[in-house]
């Protein structure tokens, strides 16, 4: 494939896709494709700041981690099992070391976090990156004031997150066109006796044993589209189960238990749960709060209240163009024949027509 991206080296570009072909059980040609793509939006903010050390959270397989090491020293940070976004929660450490070890140019020291506090001195690094991840917890400003705890003065925090146009475009592609497969889906659910793709049989396997709860689901807002997000990744996401209970006032057991048997003797619940449409953040009460707080000003407004200087929003993707099959493969490579266009308009698109932007803080 003819590369036609200006800010990656022929030789990573080559390196990468190398790695592709020849290690296909632990990422696909498209997937790192889609990375490479990504990072060379990325890759010029890095090279403006010339940062000596470097953090990465959320690193998941390492990709960008093993880029970012052409710049300078890196570290990469996530939590402890980071399964569904590769859907192999057991090998992804496995997976990360081999990927750190053929495409890292230098050592990538790796630390788990909880989630919550990032396990790192004050002011230990010159730049911070993240991908997709301040959509993912729970208090934005809490999270950035943590990364600015850990940032040298004036460090900067280069940001990867989504605009409401990302929210809408998942909304339509993954829930309006496909409402017909979902109701076929539900109904085979429902039809097969046993089924383990019937709700309430995954929160059976989840009650402990001789766990006791309430007999319904407590008035907890969002509680299906929370629960959507741990019934399908439970190691992923258990600080949404933690959330659930405490904003019930219950315990998790008791949490589980209430879950269970709000959907065991229902059918209509459980075609409720179904017909949900899916988050992407997972503690958003429905999509219509996420896109909400998806917008651009409260995006700026969680760093600038975390004592950031918000210096520049930059429109990178487009997934409401270029990225609306249902085929990895296409919209991969849509994507990546789009970067230098994109690469040429970017400066002149308005961000919320985008549906994914870098935004770029210094620390105050």
């Amino acid at each position: 494939m003819k590369k036609r991206l200006s800010h990656i080296s022929d030789a990573d570009f080559s390196r990468f896709l190398h790695f592709a072909a020849m290690r296909p059980d632990l990422v696909t040609h498209d997937h790192l494709l889609q990375k490479l793509t990504i990072f060379n939006f990325v890759a010029p903010i890095v090279e403006r700041y010339a940062p000596k050390t470097i953090l990465e959270i959320g690193c998941g397989l390492g990709f960008h981690s093993a880029l970012l090491t052409n710049y300078g020293h890196v570290t990469a940070t996530e939590l402890q099992v980071p399964g569904s976004f590769v859907a192999r929660d057991a090998d992804v450490a496995n997976a990360r070391t081999i990927v750190f070890e053929k495409l890292a140019k230098r050592e990538v020291p790796f630390l788990v976090n909880d989630g919550q506090k990032l396990p790192f001195a004050d002011q230990s690094f010159d730049l911070i990156f993240h991908n997709s991840v301040i959509e993912h917890v729970p208090d934005a400003v809490d999270f950035n004031r943590e990364t600015a705890r850990i940032l040298k003065p004036n460090g900067i925090v280069i940001c990867i997150t989504g605009t409401p146009a990302l929210c809408r475009f998942r909304l339509v592609r993954d829930y309006v066109l496909k409402l017909p497969l979902i109701l076929a889906t539900s109904i085979v659910r429902e039809a097969v006796t046993g089924s383990r793709r019937r709700v309430s049989d995954r929160l059976r396997a989840l009650v402990p044993q001789g766990a006791q709860g309430p007999l319904h689901a407590p008035a907890v807002p969002g509680w299906y589209a929370r629960l959507k997000h741990y019934v399908y990744s439970p190691a992923y996401n258990f600080l949404v189960l933690d959330e659930l209970a405490k904003s019930a006032g219950i315990g998790k057991d008791a949490a589980l238990v209430a879950a269970y048997e709000h959907f065991r003797g229902s059918v209509w619940n459980r075609l409720r749960y179904y017909f949900t449409p899916q988050t992407h953040g997972q503690h958003y009460r429905d999509v219509w709060h996420e896109m909400a707080e998806w917008k651009l000003d409260r995006w700026r407004t969680s760093f600038t209240s975390a004592d950031f200087d918000v210096l520049e929003i930059i429109p990178f993707r487009f997934h409401q163009i270029l990225e609306a099959t249902w085929s990895d493969k296409i919209n991969a490579a849509l994507y990546h024949l789009a970067a230098p266009l994109i690469e040429r308009l970017q400066f002149r698109v308005p961000p919320r027509f985008a549906s994914e932007f870098i935004l770029t803080a210094r620390k105050k």
